[in-house]
């Protein structure tokens, strides 16, 4: 019987989304942003939302890790329903179980490298010292470990997003959400934060969620979910990427 109930446990999908719709409402306009989405995505993987600017993708992004409520379906990470927890639940939720990489990096400049991979641990109640130590771990992890007590303001973009890599993985979440990690940064850079993040982001127990429009990295997604106007129009595995 232990065999069997670690086995349902491996293979619990990581998020469950069925009939997910989110609408925005103005005193002038209604936006269909979602229309009605279903997919799964599975631990050990990386799935890419690829797609055109404007059909949905980071707002199925936010909805999954709770950032946004959906307006109606249901949403399952790691087996909890995370839009009925109230407010504080949430929030402890996603502190334990989702790691976010932005865009825009959103680091903080007055803190060093070290110290900004260290605020979820701090955010959590870990002690300064030890956050900051695992601040310094990962961050040499990542290839910065010369970069450690480095304002942000003195690191290449694509040395910042390795300090953002690095600051989502530090609660060591079940769940990373990327979104556009690639965008503000040249080719070839942004090459390496996707191997990076393939190579250590992804683990057997951890998904990692990649919102992107950059068909150059389409080849690091596990599974690749394409998106048209608010939908999945398919789901096909990286390897059939031609």
């Amino acid at each position: 019987m232990g065999d069997a109930s670690a086995t349902a446990v491996a293979t619990e999908p990581a998020i469950i989304c069925r009939g997910v719709t989110k609408v925005f409402e103005s005193d002038d306009s209604v936006v269909h942003a979602l229309r009605g989405i279903d997919f799964e995505a599975r631990p050990g993987e990386m799935l890419l939302l690829v797609g055109p600017s404007g059909c949905g993708k980071t707002t199925l992004l936010s909805v999954v890790a709770g950032i946004l409520d959906q307006t109606a379906g249901e949403i399952r990470v790691y087996g909890q329903d995370v839009h009925s927890m109230k407010p504080a639940q949430k929030t402890a939720f996603r502190l334990r179980n989702i790691g976010f990489v932005f865009q825009q990096f959103n680091l903080v400049p007055s803190l060093t490298a070290a110290e900004n991979v260290a605020v979820p641990l701090l955010l959590r109640g870990v002690k300064r010292a030890a956050a900051v130590q695992r601040g310094r771990e990962l961050l040499t992890q990542v290839g910065l470990a010369d970069k450690t007590e480095v304002s942000p303001l003195h690191l290449s973009g694509g040395q910042q997003q390795r300090v953002a890599i690095a600051r989502a993985m530090a609660p060591e979440p079940r769940l990373i959400v990327c979104d556009e990690p690639t965008a503000s940064l040249d080719g070839e850079t942004g090459q390496h934060v996707m191997e990076l993040l393939k190579s250590t982001a992804v683990a057997a127990d951890r998904c990692v969620v990649v919102v992107t429009h950059d068909s150059r990295v389409f080849r690091f997604g596990d599974r690749i979910a394409e998106m048209l106007d608010g939908r999945i129009t398919s789901i096909r595995n990286g390897a059939e990427h031609g």
